[in-house]
C-alpha cells in the first residue's frame, strides 16, 4: 500500500524508503510505525483497519509533499 501511493504520489524511492526506516536514530520510531501504532490504537476490525491506514498515509504523504 505505501509502495502504490507513494509512487502514485511521486515521492522518490528514497522518500518511500525514509517512511519505513528509522532514519533519525535506531530509537525513533519510523513514520510508518508511528501510523500502525495510531491506526491499532482505534481499536477497529481488519477491513476498517486498512482503510484507516490508507488514510493516514494519504495525509502523511500530502504533507511530504507540501514540505
Amino acid at each position: 500500500m505505501l509502495l502504490q501511493k507513494g509512487a502514485l504520489a511521486g515521492l522518490t524511492p528514497f522518500e518511500i524508503g525514509s517512511i519505513m526506516s528509522r532514519v533519525e536514530s535506531p530509537d525513533v520510531k519510523s513514520p510508518i510505525e508511528l501510523i500502525l501504532e495510531e491506526a491499532e490504537a482505534m481499536n477497529v476490525k481488519e477491513k476498517i483497519f486498512l482503510n484507516v491506514v490508507s488514510g493516514m498515509l494519504d495525509k502523511y504523504i500530502a504533507s511530504l509533499k507540501r514540505q
